[in-house]
């Protein structure tokens, strides 16, 4: 099989201190109709990674012959083969790509956040990769459920970007007494006492609101889980700093006893969990965010250090009468090509045209004649 050509190619190694490709995930609307390109996207990551692209990813193959040559050439430093042989792990272990994700939303469907935090999950987990997050506008409620699978650590925003609304809503509007004003009796048939506990139609009873909210407590509680797995520590260490406990600091929160830790891990989500916004000074003080720093600056910063940073993006054959006028939007010259098959396309209509006048016109002389 001929092997697919390496993306070096169109992108030749100019840095030396690995490879970085930022996602644009910004402007998600509530139902996150973009789904399907999130999960091409990290789809096509994933694949990349898992493919270890040798060409690609040249940078680490060599880095790590050059450890072992160092390390086999060394005989102050190490003396055993096992010692060489940790020391090499660490290369190998070290991320091949950073996946950098813009992120921007302020919440929507359950479902529909839930599935893109799942997809930023797989990436996380895929070996060989760190997810790092920013954010510079916001990422409430469904956008922090994304925000917070960053990879440990890696979590930024902007001293003044929203983030957290760590809550659930529900809402429902029910017209029955309305319609019954004017004569007007919906009637409603359900299968199982639990089914729309509150509609648009149908009486609102004492129970169904309390069923209502039961729901609603238990997709919150999820939601809070969900926060606690992805940054317990960080939260923890928030809260043991803020208690300014001497005998506790949170370096050492690890070694305390399991009743101790379980409170701090309650205090410290219940703080956040509740369906505030904070901004992100005010974050990262709680252990929401791990560092103030706007895209820009943090994309600066890794290109100043040496990074390759490459930007996904996804293109699109266009399809429809706009391609067959205009032709490929990526072309510079495509207004001008739209220009001149406009051009010929109203000389065919006006020849026609004319033909046409012209031979019914001789239709008409001749049939006089």
């Amino acid at each position: 099989k001929s092997k697919v050509t390496s993306l070096s190619n169109i992108y030749p190694h100019v840095y030396n201190n690995g490879t970085a490709i930022v996602l644009d995930m910004t402007k998600l609307d509530t139902q996150a109709t973009s789904m399907e390109r999130i999960r091409d996207q990290i789809s096509f990551l994933v694949h990349l990674v898992q493919s270890e692209d040798e060409e690609f990813f040249r940078i680490k193959q060599k880095e790590k012959a050059n450890v072992e040559a160092t390390l086999k050439n060394s005989t102050e430093n190490v003396t055993t083969a096992s010692q060489v042989g940790n020391q090499t792990a660490d290369v190998v272990s070290t991320p091949q790509l950073e996946v950098i994700v813009l992120l921007e939303s302020p919440g929507g469907s359950v479902s529909s956040y839930g599935l893109a935090a799942s997809h930023l999950q797989r990436l996380k987990s895929t070996p060989g990769i760190k997810l790092t997050i920013c954010v510079d506008s916001v990422a409430a409620s469904g956008g922090y459920m994304m925000a917070c699978m960053a990879s440990p650590g890696q979590l930024f925003c902007a001293p003044f970007a929203m983030v957290g609304s760590i809550g659930v809503i529900g809402q429902s509007v029910n017209v029955q007494k309305a319609l019954e004003n004017f004569g007007v009796r919906p009637y409603v048939f359900l299968g199982g006492k639990n089914k729309q506990p509150v509609g648009m139609f149908g009486d609102v009873t004492k129970d169904g609101m309390e069923t209502m909210q039961v729901m609603i407590d238990r997709i919150h509680d999820s939601f809070r889980e969900h926060v606690r797995e992805a940054r317990e520590d960080s939260l923890v260490k928030a809260l043991v700093a803020a208690e300014g406990d001497a005998d506790k600091p949170p370096n050492n929160y690890f070694q305390l006893g399991s009743q101790t830790k379980l409170s701090h891990s309650q205090q410290s989500l219940d703080r956040v969990a509740n369906g505030d916004v904070f901004l992100g000074v005010q974050a990262l003080k709680l252990g929401l965010v791990d560092r103030l720093i706007t895209s820009d600056e943090y994309i600066a910063e890794r290109i100043q250090h040496g990074t390759r940073v490459l930007k996904l993006v996804i293109h699109r054959k266009p399809v429809g009468l706009s391609s067959l006028l205009m032709g490929s939007p990526h072309h510079s010259f495509a207004w001008k090509q739209w220009i001149a098959r406009a051009k010929n396309v109203a000389s065919m209509i006006s020849s026609s045209w004319s033909d046409s006048h012209v031979n019914n016109f001789q239709l008409k002389m001749d049939t006089r004649v």
